[in-house]
């Protein structure tokens, strides 16, 4: 499971004279929401042509290929946001689970230290290191990230499940059926939730 941050992006939009470009800015955010991601992505590809604002243009594109799992393209789109300080930690945050996702674990754990110096309770990232982690079988360190991620948001159910997984991994599975129920109370009707509760009741863990 990833976990993908989003830049706010209407103080942006607001403060650019060009109305047109914003007023795209948001329609292209807004398709991708409803899930028309194909036409968000060819407008924002157009948007980021016009080289206004295109750091935050290029770190939206980025979460839409992210989201789609074409995680080799989001790496370069999110690199491409970098250089914008007002982006520039949610794209570390992002490109911890992208790199991660094709392999580039070492450049993870770089993107992830850079994020964390700038800030140390982005969840996004905390969630991130322990999927790098965990790629790699390395399940007590992800298990470590995943347990200061509930400590910053003990209300995100994400972060309840991801350390559920990890916990189901070192064999602790009483634990990770607590970690489930605590998910559960949060959000009862997430689709992730279910899908750990049945993996639970298997009686095989989390796979």
């Amino acid at each position: 499971e990833s976990a993908l941050g989003m830049v706010d992006t209407s103080s942006i939009a607001a403060s650019m004279p060009e109305l047109s470009f914003a007023q795209r800015l948001n329609r292209a955010v807004s398709k991708e929401h409803v899930g028309q991601s194909d036409e968000a992505a060819r407008e924002l590809r157009d948007l980021f042509a016009t080289g206004l604002h295109s750091a935050v243009v290029a770190y939206n594109i980025g979460n839409i290929l992210a989201r789609n799992g074409s995680y080799d393209e989001a790496t370069d789109w999110f690199e491409r946001a970098l250089p914008d300080e007002s982006c520039r930690v949610d794209a570390l945050a992002n490109l911890v689970f992208t790199v991660a996702a094709i392999g580039r674990y070492d450049a993870a754990i770089r993107y992830g230290q850079e994020c964390l110096a700038n800030a140390p309770d982005n969840v996004t990232c905390l969630l991130n290191l322990g999927f790098a982690y965990g790629s790699q079988g390395r399940d007590r360190a992800a298990l470590e990230w995943f347990d200061r991620a509930v400590f910053r948001t003990p209300q995100n159910p994400d972060a309840h499940c991801a350390r559920a997984v990890a916990l189901s991994r070192l064999g602790r599975v009483d634990e990770a059926r607590k970690a489930v129920d605590v998910a559960k109370g949060i959000a009862p009707a997430s689709p992730r939730v279910r899908a750990l509760i049945i993996e639970l009741e298997g009686g095989n863990g989390i796979a």
